[in-house]
């Protein structure tokens, strides 16, 4: 027997039944986000590696591309994700691309494009802002236009210095009489 023990007087008191919520708190903790809310990514269409198109591509959402398309891909006002193993042989337009694969033809971005380390783009380009990593390649040329966006602040002149009449007068080549006071 222990020295000191005392009774431990709330042994005897039931706990309550736990709850429905109380089960799902301990499957799904605080920590890690539930299944059916991930708040990490937004939701994105994917076109898998062994995907291969010929004809447009469009969507008006988020999409990433695994495979081969050849033609036209337009994702209106979303991101286009071009994968590590994909080759796009098109003409290409979508608010945002990211290029880690491989892209031949032209590129308009509305708002960035980004080419990845390893991705490669040969085609012209057109996008407001351009992200080009290192060990990425470019070929084509290149229409960064951010008239779209806000115009920097018009710088105002400077206000000229007040010239002396006694300045202005040996410039004149007059002679000019001060009165003193």
């Amino acid at each position: 027997m222990a020295m000191f023990s005392k009774p431990d007087k709330f042994n005897d008191v039931a706990k309550p039944a736990a709850s429905h919520d109380d089960e799902l708190r301990e499957q799904f903790p605080r920590s890690q986000p539930h299944p059916a809310r991930s708040f990490d990514k937004p939701p994105r269409a994917t076109l898998g590696k062994t995907v291969t198109i010929e004809g447009g591509v469009s969507a008006n959402e988020d999409l990433e591309i695994l495979g081969r398309i050849k033609g036209h891909v337009a994702v209106a006002g979303h991101t286009l994700t071009v994968g590590e193993e994909a080759v796009i042989e098109a003409d290409v337009h979508a608010s945002t691309v990211v290029v880690e694969g491989e892209v031949h033809g032209p590129i308009e971005a509305e708002e960035r494009l980004e080419i990845a380390a390893g991705g490669v783009v040969i085609g012209d380009v057109k996008a407001p802002s351009l992200v080009i990593r290192d060990g990425a390649t470019l070929k084509g040329s290149v229409e960064m236009d951010a008239t779209h966006r806000s115009a920097p602040p018009a710088k105002k002149k400077a206000p000229e210095p007040k010239q002396s009449p006694f300045k202005v007068a040996a410039e004149k080549g007059s002679e000019t009489e001060v009165a003193a006071g």
